[in-house]
C-alpha cells in the first residue's frame, strides 16, 4: 500500500452491481471515493436505471458517508439527451481535479474504457460469491 490514493467517482444506481463495485473500491486500499453519481428521472423522482426512489438513494449515500451527485434527466429522454445531461453533470467534477470514473458496467459516457477503473465486469460472477 502506501502512496497517494487515486480519486474516483462511482456511477451509482443503487443496485447490486454498483454496490459490489463500491465495496471492492473501499476495500482495495488503492482508491478514495470522491462521490457517488447517479441519473434521476425528474418527473418520477427515481433513479434512471432501476427506478429506485430518490429518498432511498439519498439514504444509501448518507449511510455510506459519501457525497451524492444527482444528474436530472427528463422522462422519456433519448440516449443523446441522457448522454448530454450526464456529461454536463460530470463536467464540474472533472474540472475540479483528477478524477476517474468507476462503472460496474463496461461503458462510460465521458471516458474511454481504457481509462476507467474496471473492477467487476472483467471477472466472472463466480469470483465474487466467496466474498459474501
Amino acid at each position: 500500500m502506501g502512496g497517494t490514493l487515486e480519486t474516483v467517482l462511482v456511477s451509482w444506481s443503487g443496485g447490486k452491481d454498483s454496490c459490489l463495485a463500491l465495496y471492492k473500491l473501499l476495500h482495495s486500499g488503492e482508491y478514495r471515493v470522491a462521490a457517488l453519481l447517479t441519473t434521476v428521472t425528474s418527473a418520477y423522482d427515481r433513479v434512471q436505471m432501476h427506478g429506485v426512489r430518490r429518498a432511498l438513494l439519498e439514504r444509501q449515500a448518507a449511510s455510506l458517508g459519501l457525497p451524492l451527485r444527482q444528474v436530472p434527466v427528463p422522462a422519456g429522454a433519448t440516449n443523446e439527451e441522457y448522454e448530454r445531461a450526464t456529461a454536463e453533470g460530470l463536467r464540474c467534477v472533472y474540472e475540479a481535479g483528477s478524477v476517474r470514473q468507476v462503472n460496474s458496467a463496461h461503458t462510460s459516457l465521458t471516458q474511454p474504457a481504457a481509462d476507467m477503473v474496471k473492477l467487476i465486469w472483467t471477472q466472472p460472477s463466480r469470483c465474487f460469491l466467496p466474498s459474501f
